[in-house]
């Protein structure tokens, strides 16, 4: 599977409230996507370091040119070090949302921050 990562967000303050990203057109051939937000860890202190704040990103789909919209995923996490069982720390919280095919798709989302968040994003295509 061929993959595409582009900065979706570049790492700057972002401001507390809910954000919309408008409907975009789906290729045809793109068959999963692959969110990565920057979190904090030691060698990043700055990055998103406030256990208190959460991100809640919500994706919705359309299989019929944006008509109507059904939930395509979604994901939440919290700021702050993130220690994963193996005792490292994990540089992302990420989620991948697969999408079933057709034509005439488009995709739009929310992010909703509880506080003014400094992080940066990248989304990865794949077809």
């Amino acid at each position: 599977m061929a993959t595409t990562k582009t900065k979706v967000l570049p790492l700057q303050i972002y401001p507390a409230g809910t954000h919309l990203i408008p409907a975009s057109n789906l290729n045809n051939n793109v068959a999963a996507y692959l969110l990565e937000i920057a979190r904090c860890t030691t060698a990043t202190p700055t990055i998103w370091p406030d256990p208190a704040s959460t991100i809640e990103i919500n994706i919705e789909v359309s299989f019929d040119n944006g008509v109507t919209w059904v939930g395509g995923g979604g994901f939440s996490a919290y700021g702050g070090i993130y220690v994963r069982r193996d005792g490292t720390e994990g540089a992302t919280s990420s989620a991948r949302f697969d999408i079933p095919s057709g034509t005439r798709r488009k995709i739009r989302a929310s992010i909703t921050l509880s506080h003014d968040i400094y992080t940066t994003a990248d989304l990865s295509v794949m077809i």
